[in-house]
């Protein structure tokens, strides 16, 4: 956890999409990943930042601007994403689900005759 004398925490990151991918307390670069480093280095980068709690603690509401490094909260956090993407999948079945259905059974309109049955006498 954090420790008082340390008032720095580093943040990976993506290049690509400025999502952050872990927050370490104190000064750290890229050897943490050890045989991995060279690899990991085509793909995240990361920043030494003044400690703070709310990025520490809630990092997926944040994002890093690749361009800039500076680190922005997210409009919506990765879940809140899935989210929207699995709810625009639903919505887009319905609307297939409803077009499928008229195409099956034409709507009846006010003036064609409706046939009914005529009552035994």
């Amino acid at each position: 956890m954090f420790n008082e004398e340390t008032n720095t925490m580093t943040v990976y990151y993506s290049k690509n999409t400025g999502l952050i991918n872990k927050i370490l307390t104190g000064t750290n670069d890229m050897s943490i990943y050890g045989p991995f480093k060279e690899d990991l280095e085509k793909v995240l980068d990361c920043l030494v930042l003044p400690y703070d709690s709310n990025l520490f603690n809630d990092y997926k509401a944040y994002r890093v601007n690749p361009g800039s490094g500076e680190v922005i909260k997210s409009i919506k956090t990765q879940e809140e994403i899935e989210i929207n993407k699995l709810k625009d999948t639903v919505e887009k079945q319905n609307q297939a689900i409803a077009e499928l259905s008229l195409l099956l059974v034409p709507p009846v309109s006010p003036e064609s005759p409706v046939e009914t049955e005529k009552p035994i006498e």
